[in-house]
């Protein structure tokens, strides 16, 4: 853990000096030996490693490529700002992927349930009022009418096809308002991915699949976002609970998270950082979700 966030250090170090025309010779080189210690002390500990130029399939074009599309829809929940006291905080970034059509659908029958159970659909779900039954939730104390809507969105969230990807940190992380000056530094960001890559993954591989921008919508009436909203809240509960827990939707969200294999090294949709001591209580869950461990 160290060592990866020493990689990242030097890594933004580096790119500061290249915009101040600096030689960064050394800090290249400083940035390739770190990546060296860390994957030996990862394979130590999970064996063997894919290389970095795994990635295979590039391509010049891949907007003029006739692929599918998905969209990747992203909201955080946790602390915004500095406490007055040294209490732990957490923070969570969760998304959902999924194609347009499937999006279009979930606006229909986000559309539908509102309509059914409100009269009109002008309105955006949001947590953590809903699970707390407050406000337009309240539905004046009617608990069979509570229960009754919180059935109809598990279901829906249950029907509705997507892919849930998150992450959690169990540590002090301040972010500014949103606004027009965040929007650029995430796309100043999202540009240094596709230009740099990262220590695993080449720059090539995420020019091949991801398109050159971020678009910045907010949340009004039915749209995906509500669904990262959810996931996200989720999250964050379960990373403050230590992972040991199940949050109010957690049931339903958790078969969304994108798994294969075994679940290890970049086969699992959910990251938290850190982990050391609480990586029983992860595992646990990554087989829960479907991760098939060997004998």
């Amino acid at each position: 853990m160290l060592l990866a966030e020493a990689g990242k250090v030097a890594r933004l170090l580096e790119s500061l000096l290249e915009r101040a025309d600096y030689n960064t010779d050394d800090y290249k080189k400083l940035v390739r030996d770190l990546a060296g210690h860390e994957n030996s002390q990862l394979v130590k500990t999970y064996g063997r490693l894919e290389s970095r130029k795994r990635y295979k399939g590039q391509s010049s074009q891949p907007l003029l490529e006739d692929r599918t599309t998905n969209s990747l829809y992203v909201d955080e929940n946790g602390k915004s700002k500095p406490e007055p006291l040294a209490t732990p905080t957490f923070f969570s970034l969760g998304a959902i992927s999924m194609t347009p059509d499937d999006a279009d659908s979930y606006r229909n029958a986000a559309d539908e349930l509102k309509n059914d159970f409100f009269g009109r659909s002008d309105f955006t779900f949001h947590e953590p009022y809903m699970r707390n039954h407050d406000a337009l939730y309240y539905f004046n104390g009617d608990k069979s009418k509570q229960n009754a809507f919180d059935d109809a969105l598990n279901n829906l969230i249950e029907a509705t096809p997507f892919v849930a990807f998150g992450v959690g940190v169990r540590k002090h992380a301040y972010f500014e308002s949103q606004g027009p000056k965040e929007d650029a530094e995430h796309q100043l960001e999202y540009a240094r991915l596709l230009l740099d890559g990262t220590q695993w993954v080449p720059s090539s591989a995420f020019r091949n699949w991801l398109e050159t921008g971020m678009r910045f919508a907010p949340k009004s009436n039915s749209h995906p976002m509500e669904l990262s909203d959810m996931f996200s809240r989720d999250l964050y509960e379960w990373v403050r609970g230590e992972c040991g827990i199940k949050p109010y939707r957690w049931e339903v969200f958790e078969k969304k998270i994108y798994c294969r294999d075994d679940g290890m090294r970049g086969k699992f949709g959910v990251k938290i950082f850190p982990d050391s001591d609480i990586r029983d209580k992860i595992e646990v869950h990554r087989v829960q979700c479907g991760a098939i461990r060997g004998n």
